[in-house]
């Protein structure tokens, strides 16, 4: 996009301030991992720059502290997240961790996870993995396809802002405004 995705604008609102305000609306506590422009507690990235799979370990590493139940992870890049799909993905009822699956792709950074599965990705972490795709297939996942949520009120379910090309994909022509300045860092919002 050329800038932070966290402070673009849709419908007057920054995407992070949007889904702080999501998360924190179905969730407690709720924690972000980045700059702090969400309006939630934050937390830094202990390796900047070390992308989303170091981030939710950041996040996992203080709510442990507090929780040990499954935790919602959720990307700031989410311009179309609903709180329905919220709390559809929050009290889904399968006792492993729920990654949705969107165009037949995993969606790791629209997830609940479940204690024992971020407790072997920190594992896996500390042995030098740094992607969700070298965990994957060591977790015990629930990958529910769109079917899964068609009456949640997210047809289209959790789909990024990556491009320009994605404001049209989107159908948020008119809609999207650049934010302030600033880094081009994620923001990662977990809940306990």
């Amino acid at each position: 996009m050329g800038s932070d995705k966290s402070l673009l604008r849709v419908d007057g609102e920054a995407l992070a301030e949007r889904i702080g305000r999501l998360v924190a609306s179905v969730a407690d506590p709720v924690v972000e991992v980045g700059p702090g422009r969400s309006g939630l507690a934050t937390v830094a990235e202990r390796v900047p720059g070390g992308g989303p799979f170091l981030a939710v370990l950041d996040g996992w590493d203080v709510l442990v502290r507090s929780v040990r139940r499954p935790v919602v992870v959720v990307a700031c890049d989410l311009p179309l997240l609903d709180r329905a799909f919220l709390v559809w993905l929050a009290t889904h009822g399968s006792d492993r961790s729920v990654v949705p699956m969107l165009a037949g792709e995993p969606q790791p950074l629209c997830a609940r996870w479940r204690p024992d599965d971020l407790d072997r990705m920190a594992v896996l972490a500390a042995r030098g993995a740094r992607s969700f795709r070298q965990v994957y297939d060591k977790l015990d996942v629930e990958t529910p396809s769109p079917e899964a949520w068609q009456g949640v009120g997210l047809p289209d379910g959790p789909d990024d802002l990556d491009t320009p090309e994605d404001i049209q994909r989107l159908g948020l022509v008119g809609r999207v405004a650049p934010g302030a300045g600033g880094c081009n860092g994620p923001t990662t919002t977990m809940e306990g």
